[in-house]
């Protein structure tokens, strides 16, 4: 956050930064993962699965405080 002063920083384990340790056959499955979930959706966010996400308590208040839940049932 603070090298960008960012708002908003969404984790990825793909960034030229990030240091991961991972199998061969992770790596592979991953990529086809990604590939799949591209081609299926036209996702262009790489890394959809990390779910690392850090907030300014400022914007967090902001962008939180306008999500809408709908209660549905599910039959």
């Amino acid at each position: 956050m603070e090298w960008n002063n960012a708002d908003i920083v969404v984790g990825s384990k793909l960034h030229p930064e990030s240091k991961v340790n991972y199998p061969i056959q992770r790596k592979i499955l991953s990529w086809g993962y990604r590939t799949l979930t591209h081609t299926l959706f036209g996702f262009n966010v790489k890394d959809t699965q990390v779910g690392f996400k850090i907030f300014r308590k400022k914007v967090a208040k902001e962008v939180f405080s306008r999500i809408i839940v709908k209660d549905s049932l599910l039959i």
